[in-house]
């Protein structure tokens, strides 16, 4: 890796393209596109799902499972307080760390949490007991954060805005002068827990419509492979355990085609992907958050709507998903 003042140039490297591109026809069968009038009627098998937190006057947000087996999330308030707290989801036990902290949120193997200050672009790390022990304020708004597996550095994405590039940088927390840039224009992105690639994805747009295209890192190695192209996604992370395995938040067809509603199971190594419906509501849509420590489970945001023109959303919610594997 080149340093973030140095000058870092990427040789062009040659594109897995994966049968799952190449056989269009079965891609909108398989990723469940947008259906035409004509398109044949597709039913998609039912994920299990539990409610975690429900409130009528707070929305929760950046669920982050931690390797305790904890959640991490940010609570909000009408009045627009924002609190950081820890979860139990086993017991349901609460505890509250901080005020005035935002997602996005990281949190390190050995129980540190990476976030945002509240209407600034400074980024923080904290302690279990809400100190903060580090803290930087990149020149861009900070959309993914994740912290090294051994604890020692923080990986950040920013959009600086305009045309200037997109960079994901990595910072160490224990020398200030070794600042690592891998990528000099990417996307929002997800490491894996060994730390040997990350996943990010860029948007653009085919005929009007959204469409997000995922790209694998090999940070070692530094090559760089299209791996999947698809309408647009709600959220997404790698499963800690089989590195192989993408979930991905998913939109529905027809009237719900701008609504996050399903939940994409993607093999990277084989290109071969599994869609499960994962809304708890019929009015409501859903963004996907992290994995499991265990790699079984998924925490997404769910936000119930009143249905009109526009929609009116309610408070959001925090479920798991269960039973996809």
């Amino acid at each position: 890796m080149k340093k973030l003042n140095g000058k870092k140039r990427f040789p062009f490297k040659r594109l897995r393209i994966p049968l799952f591109l190449i056989l269009s026809s079965m891609v909108v069968g398989l990723i469940g596109c947008d259906k035409s009038s004509t398109a044949p009627p597709y039913t998609y098998p039912e994920a299990t799902l539990e409610l975690l937190l429900k409130e009528d006057s707070t929305s929760f947000s950046c669920p982050e499972w931690a390797a305790s087996g904890n959640i991490y999330y940010i609570a909000s308030r009408k009045e627009t307080i924002f609190e950081l707290w820890e979860l139990d989801p086993g017991t349901g036990s609460k505890r509250f760390i901080k005020e005035g902290v935002v997602g996005p949120l990281a949190v390190s193997r050995d129980g540190k949490i990476a976030a945002l200050l509240e209407n600034t672009k400074t980024v923080v790390v904290m302690d279990s007991t809400g100190e903060i022990v580090w803290e930087k304020e990149p020149e861009f708004l900070i959309v993914s954060l994740a912290f090294s597996s051994d604890n020692q550095g923080l990986y950040l994405y920013g959009e600086p805005g305009g045309y200037a590039p997109k960079p994901i940088i990595f910072f160490s927390l224990n020398d200030s002068t070794q600042v690592d840039t891998l990528l000099q224009d990417a996307g929002p992105f997800k490491i894996s827990s060994n730390d040997s690639f990350l996943i990010y994805t860029k948007e653009t747009t085919e005929g009007g419509n959204p469409i997000h295209t995922f790209y694998k890192y090999e940070i070692k190695t530094e090559m760089e492979y299209l791996i999947l192209k698809v309408n647009h996604t709600e959220g997404f992370d790698i499963n800690p355990v089989s590195h192989d395995l993408l979930a991905l938040g998913k939109r529905g067809d027809g009237e719900e085609q701008f609504l996050g509603r399903r939940i994409l199971l993607y093999h990277m190594d084989v290109s071969i992907g599994n869609i499960f419906e994962a809304h708890p509501y019929e009015e409501s849509y859903i963004y996907l958050c992290s994995w499991s420590p265990e790699g079984e489970r998924i925490s997404i945001v769910v936000t119930p709507f009143i249905p009109g023109n526009p929609i009116i959303p309610l408070p959001s919610e925090i479920w798991i998903v269960k039973d996809i594997l």
